[in-house]
């Protein structure tokens, strides 16, 4: 059609009330990436903070958890510290993010974990060593502190519990749960009346007596 825009039919097409869901949709997976983002970010900075402190310094130490100090051999740390670090930042973010249900909230958790960490540790090496970094990622395998932060900071995210499933059956003051056909009780239409309401009703209406044209009753044969 002359005139018409992509923008003008795609909405000629896609319902208003369905366009707002997908916009919306899209709003919200977006925002909870970044908050993905900002936890991570905020678990390397408990475990610098943790270090300057010299706070949790027991237990082994592991590689590669702090990538950023590779040139100056700091980026072992302790398992302790690791464990605390990621396991508050992963705890933040699973409460900022409680809203939504619990599986989708995880699977974005470990997953932009698992990429930012291992492009820190894998850009960090590059930078430390002087080398290309498409040919480290290439050749390079990140350290145990990169697998372990992710998984901890996706067990952190997975312990706040999820939000309400939507379309589920809501209660009212005084009466059954509703669900989304609107059925009240025991469902099928019959308004929260027993077995013997039933009947009563049944009876009552067969007892009726039957009313005429000129509106006089009618004498049963």
């Amino acid at each position: 059609m002359p005139g018409t825009g992509y923008a003008d039919v795609l909405s000629s097409r896609v319902p208003p009330r369905r366009h707002r869901g997908i916009s919306g949709a899209v709003g919200r997976g977006t925002l909870s990436a970044l908050t993905v983002a900002v936890g991570v970010l905020g678990g390397l900075g408990w475990i610098y903070a943790l270090r300057e402190q010299g706070w949790l310094g027991s237990g082994p130490s592991v590689g590669d958890a702090l990538p950023l100090l590779q040139l100056a051999s700091f980026d072992r740390q302790p398992l302790a510290r690791i464990v605390a670090a990621w396991l508050l930042a992963g705890l933040i973010t699973g409460l900022v993010l409680a809203g939504g249900r619990r599986v989708p909230r995880v699977a974005l958790a470990g997953g932009l974990a698992v990429a930012l960490l291992w492009l820190d540790s894998e850009a960090s090496h590059a930078v430390a060593r002087n080398l290309r970094f498409d040919h480290v990622i290439a050749h390079r395998w990140p350290g145990a502190g990169t697998w372990l932060g992710a998984a901890l900071f996706t067990l952190g995210c997975a312990l706040p519990g999820g939000g309400p499933r939507r379309g589920g059956p809501v209660a009212l003051p005084g009466r059954g749960a509703l669900g989304s056909s609107g059925e009240a009780g025991l469902g099928g239409g019959d308004l929260g009346l027993s077995g013997g309401q039933r009947r009563h009703a049944g009876q009552h209406h067969r007892d009726r007596p039957k009313m005429g044209g000129d509106g006089d009753p009618v004498a049963p044969e």
